[in-house]
């Protein structure tokens, strides 16, 4: 009887080093947060921009904790108070050496031009650099809140944010701002040049 119980006692220890190998060597992946579930669950920081008659309510993360998907970049929120808009388009501007990257427009997916067509804009940037190669030295966002009717875009407002990067550092967040004249009436060119199929006003 003792002996059938020592038997049954080293299986039950064998199973357990086995498990605990097989856990070690095949280690349950942590699934990452969005940017939305970042900043719903991390302190962050809130800001208004005011601009032209709006004002832009913006909360924001420096750099995201390492649970957070884009991990050390920003995570950001952007919202606009007593604005009726349905849609955000964002226009992305970098020094990168591939020309792919110097000037783009940032959509979601199957809503090109839009990044969301959610009141509430969401993003999380994130770039691969090491401490010795950076891909860029700044990654600048040209964020616009649009009123969308049919195949007419009306520009609301905008705001500038972003990151620049540096070598051995963490990436340094651009504090969200109001555009220039000038930034303006380029990022409008550049989307009807780009956009072709919508016609776009400004309020």
């Amino acid at each position: 009887m003792r002996s059938s119980l020592l038997l049954l006692s080293l299986f039950f220890l064998a199973c357990l080093i086995l498990l605990s190998f097989q856990h070690n060597k095949y280690p349950i992946k942590t699934k990452l947060l969005t940017t939305k579930q970042c900043i719903d669950q991390y302190p962050h920081n809130k800001l208004e921009v005011s601009s032209n008659s709006n004002k832009f309510l913006v909360s924001y993360i420096k750099n995201s904790p390492k649970n957070c998907a884009n991990h050390m970049f920003p995570s950001i929120a952007v919202s606009i108070e007593n604005l009726e808009m349905n849609g955000w388009i964002q226009i992305i501007s970098t020094d990168s050496s591939d020309k792919a990257y110097k000037s783009f427009i940032d959509y979601g997916k199957d809503i090109f031009p839009f990044y969301t067509l959610e009141n509430i804009f969401y993003d999380g940037p994130l770039w691969n650099y090491t401490a010795n190669s950076l891909p860029l030295n700044f990654w600048k966002a040209h964020l616009y809140a649009v009123k969308i009717n049919n195949n007419e875009i009306t520009i609301l407002d905008g705001i500038e944010w972003g990151f620049k990067l540096h070598k051995g550092l963490d990436p340094e967040f651009i504090e969200p701002h109001i555009l220039t004249e000038v930034e303006y009436k380029n990022d409008l060119e550049l989307m009807r040049v780009s956009i072709k199929e919508y016609t776009f006003y400004t309020k």
